[in-house]
């Protein structure tokens, strides 16, 4: 970004996630990671956001988002040779953007292939990195944490649970936990008006997510509330599966997929 002669350039945080919204009608890509960014920009003006986006969107283009600007790898999950690709651009990308010296430094969303780029440049180099480690991060079988071995200033936990298992699974503290901030002016005020819905789920529907137990929850309330409402917000390979489960529960008219 250009900047007048005398004003002073701003400072850059790096961002390394595997997706980022294709463009600022994407609401659904990583919520949590928007509202992060969004917040960078409005409590931190002197600071740039510049987010490197390794799998998604599908295709390679540099754009900008809400006054972020974001580099798409467009990797599209591709695996061996491809992969490996995406990785050495992530690299060049890094090192452009930290060639002028005004990088804070570089920012990880989880413990996986971001943060073992990161991990590697930001060692190469002497800047500082940043681990955000989410639920599945400190899984026993992650192999990434073992290929990075990160240390424990690097990660921040988003929960007190994750920041435990990570101790019990790899003996690893992480220094601090953040959890997922909010926007709160993207929420309207509650109860001024009659709710359509008295349960909502929102997520993709994948086994993880595990909605089945939310329909069979459902189903076990409408013994006590008859007219229970409920929807489940969300697309995904399970999605045949959860109707036919809702069908043979009597519950197409209690839940909206």
């Amino acid at each position: 970004m250009t900047s007048d002669p005398g004003e002073k350039p701003r400072r850059r945080l790096i961002i390394l996630t595997p997706g980022f919204c294709r463009d600022e009608e994407d609401t659904t890509c990583i919520p949590a990671l928007q509202d992060l960014t969004l917040s960078i920009g409005a409590v931190f003006p002197a600071i740039e956001a510049e987010l490197i986006a390794f799998q998604y969107p599908f295709e390679r283009k540099t754009y900008h988002w809400h006054g972020a600007h974001v580099i798409a790898l467009g990797g599209r999950s591709r695996g061996k040779f491809l992969r490996l690709l995406t990785w050495f651009r992530a690299w060049r990308q890094l090192q452009r953007l930290t060639a002028d010296g005004n990088a804070l430094g570089v920012f990880s969303k989880w413990i996986g292939e971001c943060a073992y780029i990161g991990n590697r440049f930001c060692r190469s180099r002497g800047l500082k990195h940043f681990i955000w480690m989410a639920g599945q991060d400190a899984r026993e079988r992650n192999h990434y944490v073992r290929r990075i071995k990160p240390s424990a200033n690097e990660i921040i936990a988003v929960s007190d649970f994750v920041r435990d298992e990570l101790q019990r699974n790899f003996g690893m503290v992480s220094f601090t936990v953040i959890n997922n901030g909010i926007q709160p002016a993207a929420f309207p005020a509650l109860n001024t008006r009659t709710r359509e819905f008295d349960i909502v789920g929102v997520g993709s529907l994948i086994r993880l997510k595990n909605y089945g137990a939310l329909i069979n929850l459902i189903h076990r309330l409408k013994e006590r509330h008859s007219n229970i409402r409920a929807a489940i917000a969300g697309d995904g390979p399970e999605r045949a599966a959860l109707q036919g489960q809702m069908e043979s529960l009597g519950l197409t008219e209690n839940i909206r997929l």
